[in-house]
């Protein structure tokens, strides 16, 4: 097995406007802390592949497209092996063409797009000069009070953060991978900073006690987040956070060896999909009714911002089909699942309680197709309204992709 990771700098120096929070329109007026794609190239025996992480809220499928293009083209790693991965923070640059929920509210920064294809090759062929002979490790840390269902805070949650590290011939830490399920969203509406948010908090505190570089990816986020658990909405929040972490994370992990064994599996999908529109014009109605009579500032935002996606989403077309590409890859004990889509608890807490190796999900992998949300939530919440998946084929996808769990667990 042979590893390497690089980072590099990716916050705009030309005031930007930032995405994530559909009734924010306005340019970042400071920075609260920098930006960062990195990249991890990890050659396994007879295959290689390229793991991009970026604090961003999202790609789109144009930028995706671009971007493994390039990768592929300079370092000649498959192009179906290159992950791009946003953090998803909500207080980074916009990005998307269309905007977020394909509702244009204000323009990319011009060049910004290409800045970034042209930085991912950069640090693509960074690391692939730089690959070294490595061993693998495992470990996890379960985090509390840190967040929890945004929906029903009592329902059950995974709390873990996960950690695939490597080690070189001196028994050395070069790098790492970590994942954790988390709306990243310390910084509320009112944020006009740049910032990687949570995720950013998470990764210094990382890298500041153990001395190497981290890319640190989303899991099943779409239900979850720090509604119920943050106090404030600002810097003094996130300081709160970090403080909570390094109580919680040991300075001294204990590691599990992973044997240098993989199987890779890579699958295409094709959904159907079906907006609700009747609930949908429902929920709007319910929405307005409560703005009449409601005083409370962050209460109304997230009406007005539920409004706002639901009327331009009664706008598409009813019907339709969306195919997606998602993969697995298996590391000895390990099993690492790359979904494009905002992938609800209940379902990974399912998956999970099936299968005898650790299971790690990468939600927003590539694209978002939008959330793959649970029964419960389906008819009743925002997430279920914005959903273009019917329960059916939610159900469908989810059979599938236990047949590929099962078929590589053992």
């Amino acid at each position: 097995m042979r590893f390497a990771i690089k980072q590099i700098d990716i916050t705009p120096t030309e005031p930007s406007y930032l995405s994530g929070q559909i009734n924010r329109i306005v340019k970042h007026t400071e920075v609260l802390d920098p930006l960062y794609a990195t990249i991890i190239v990890l050659e396994l025996k007879d295959q290689i592949f390229a793991l991009l992480g970026f604090d961003l809220l999202m790609l789109d499928e144009s930028l995706v497209d671009l971007m493994r293009s390039a990768v592929s083209l300079y370092t000649k790693i498959p192009y179906g092996h290159i992950f791009t991965i946003p953090s998803h923070t909500h207080a980074g640059p916009e990005i998307l063409e269309e905007g977020l929920f394909g509702i244009k509210l204000q323009d990319v920064l011009p060049g910004y797009r290409e800045s970034l294809v042209e930085r991912v090759k950069q640090i693509s062929i960074e690391a692939l000069d730089e690959l070294q002979d490595v061993h693998c490790y495992f470990t996890k840390v379960e985090l509390k009070d840190v967040f929890t269902n945004r929906n029903n805070p009592n329902k059950p949650i995974d709390r873990y953060l996960r950690l695939i590290a490597f080690k070189n011939d001196q028994n050395a830490i070069i790098g790492s991978f970590a994942n954790i399920a988390c709306h990243p969203t310390i910084l509320g509406p009112d944020n006009t900073a740049i910032s990687s948010d949570f995720f950013g908090v998470l990764r210094d505190l990382l890298q500041t006690y153990y001395h190497f570089p981290v890319l640190v990816s989303n899991g099943a986020e779409g239900d979850i987040s720090n509604r119920h658990t943050r106090i404030s909405s600002d810097i003094h929040e996130l300081k709160r956070v970090r403080v909570l972490l390094a109580q919680q994370v040991p300075l001294n992990l204990e590691w599990m060896p992973i044997k240098d064994a993989s199987t890779f599996v890579q699958r295409d999908f094709k959904f159907k999909t079906f907006l609700q529109k009747d609930r949908m014009q429902a929920m709007i109605n319910h929405n307005d009714h409560l703005l009449q009579n409601e005083s409370d500032l962050d209460k109304i935002k997230l009406l007005n911002a539920s409004n706002t996606v639901l009327k331009a989403y009664l706008s598409r077309p009813t019907e339709g089909e969306i195919t997606i590409e998602y993969s697995i890859l298996k590391l000895d004990r390990l099993i690492v699942c790359f979904l494009p889509m905002e992938f609800f608890s209940s379902h990974y807490l399912d998956l999970k309680a099936r299968l005898n190796n650790e299971l790690i999900l990468v939600g927003l992998s590539n694209i978002s197709i939008g959330y793959l949300v649970d029964k419960e939530a389906y008819g009743e919440t925002y997430e279920g309204m914005t959903s273009p998946l019917p329960w059916s084929e939610i159900e469908r996808f989810l059979n599938q992709l236990k047949v590929d769990l099962d078929d590589l667990d053992d």
